[in-house]
């Protein structure tokens, strides 16, 4: 058996301790979801900047086993360019908070090295699955799927009615991917990855 690895949860399960969290913190209503103070100010988790992070891990964050620290590279977290990248990233990391605090903890990685050395214990099997509830949870928490569809429908409304003759010539899929550009930026995420692959996950049609 490998200890390191989370048991196995239904994608029902994590999307309820994703409601759970949310009913705990009303800051996650309100979109896009402010990671930073919801770090800081309501789970009291510091935000620590790392120079060159990504190039020593691969990776732009991860949390310490103790929950208190966030260490992000610190070019991503200073570069605006990165700001819906890493609040992916923040969530992500909350996850692990709420799914596999029983584990983390008793691992005691608080720096680089640590946490290399945690990662290096994990089987391959053990991997995947830490990141795939972690995804699975931090998508869900961004973008809950009840205020998609509210939200694709009023924009998708909008782009019908408008008196724009470019608009009204414009194909279904073409009114789609600017329906789906502008509810990426409602929810303050990457249209391309995260909001699109949801949408087909959750085989939501609008």
């Amino acid at each position: 058996m490998d200890d390191f690895c989370p048991p196995f949860l239904e994608i029902s399960e994590i999307k309820k301790k994703v409601e759970d969290f949310r009913s705990r913190f009303p800051r996650c209503n309100k979109f896009p979801i402010d990671m930073e103070a919801l770090l800081e100010q309501d789970l009291q988790i510091s935000i620590q900047p790392i120079k060159r992070l990504r190039s020593a891990i691969l990776t732009d964050s991860f949390i310490s086993s103790d929950f208190r620290t966030l260490y992000v590279d610190e070019y991503e977290y200073m570069n605006d360019y990165f700001e819906n990248k890493l609040r992916f990233s923040f969530a992500h990391e909350i996850s692990h908070l709420v799914l596999h605090a029983e584990l983390y903890r008793h691992q005691g990685f608080n720096d680089i090295e640590s946490y290399i050395a945690f990662q290096m214990t994990k089987s391959e099997k053990a991997y995947s699955r830490y990141e795939k509830q972690a995804n699975m949870f931090a998508v869900n928490l961004l973008i809950p799927t009840n205020e998609l569809i509210k939200v694709l429908a009023q924009k998708k409304n909008r782009l019908k009615s408008s008196s724009d003759p470019l608009i009204r010539i414009r194909s279904e899929e073409y009114l789609n991917d600017l329906v789906k550009r502008e509810a990426a930026d409602y929810f303050g995420v990457s249209d391309d990855q995260t909001l699109s692959y949801f949408i087909a996950n959750e085989k939501i049609i609008f």
